[in-house]
């Protein structure tokens, strides 16, 4: 119930001006320290997809408060679904917002190593590979 809820309010975080209902963005962020892990991945994306689109202009104060908070999540969460959608989000909202991806991507190399870390996120194995079973022939 609470993860359609927290789903839901991604309708009223932009006032009509698009300007963030302060209210709104102080839920979700509470939401990101909730104890159920769907709750916290359904505000990641609901801040996601709010945050990281190009034509809009956010207050800097917001976007830094609200990358700290997902550094902080992408770093020490324990579950790892949601250290995952945590890193993509930030990659996504920093993209677009702490230089516009256009001057962060100016040359080649720094493109390629943007794609590199993201192609890297999405396809990192979900359990490390101490996990694997090793054969032996010794059976």
């Amino acid at each position: 119930m609470r993860t359609a809820a927290v789903s839901s309010l991604a309708m009223f975080l932009l006032n009509k001006d698009g300007k963030t209902n302060k209210t709104i963005f102080k839920t979700l962020m509470s939401s990101l320290d909730d104890k159920w892990a769907e709750v916290r991945k359904g505000a990641l994306a609901v801040l996601q997809t709010t945050f990281s689109p190009d034509d809009q202009v956010f207050e800097q104060d917001i976007i830094e408060h609200l990358v700290n908070k997902i550094q902080i999540m992408a770093e020490t969460d324990l579950n790892y679904r949601v250290r995952r959608n945590a890193e993509l989000c930030l990659l996504d909202i920093r993209g677009r917002h702490l230089a516009k991806l256009r001057t962060i991507v100016a040359t080649k190399e720094s493109m390629s190593k943007y794609v590199n870390e993201k192609v890297n996120i999405l396809t990192r194995p979900f359990f490390g590979s101490s996990l694997r079973i090793k054969h032996s022939r010794h059976c």
